[in-house]
């Protein structure tokens, strides 16, 4: 699993944020569980000085998740609310895996490729799996009831 960072969860915006390394590439991948994509990607756009426009930031946060890249450091961010489905995960983790092979730049080998794109399904199912379960909990002490966590289950992620 991804390695948890603490420092964002002060925003009610950001659920969880995780790294994910690939180590072979000297890449980092940064997840981000959130509450609201527009605060989220406000917060991270200033942290990591992206410079994002406003406008871009809206139109990017308009949907149910998206990938964005550091242009100049071996850096991906993906945004997904806290209930994404497999096809989102995997949707935006294609565009990582991608850019991934773009930074490194190399071509498409599907057998390598398809690799890289199930490693990083895996960890943020993982991630999201124990991120929602601490939810449940937090929630159900804040409420005194309990809380439906919505199954994630992927085949082979389990």
């Amino acid at each position: 699993m991804g390695k948890t960072d603490k420092a964002e969860k002060t925003d009610k915006s950001i659920e969880q944020a995780t790294m994910i390394p690939f180590p072979p590439f000297d890449y980092r991948v940064y997840v981000y569980f959130v509450n609201d994509l527009l605060g989220a990607v406000k917060i991270v756009n200033d942290k990591e000085k992206l410079g994002m426009e406003k406008r871009r930031m809206e139109e990017i946060a308009d949907g149910g998740g998206f990938h964005i890249y550091h242009r100049t450091r071996a850096r991906s961010y993906v945004f997904l609310l806290v209930n994404s489905d497999s096809n989102q995960i995997t949707h935006e983790s294609y565009h990582v895996i991608s850019n991934i092979f773009r930074w490194i730049e190399a071509q498409h080998e599907e057998e390598l490729f398809a690799y890289h794109l199930g490693y990083l399904v895996q960890m943020i199912v993982q991630d999201q799996k124990k991120m929602l379960t601490k939810r449940q909990k937090r929630l159900d002490k804040e409420v005194g009831i309990g809380y439906h966590v919505p199954s994630v289950d992927l085949p082979g992620c389990n």
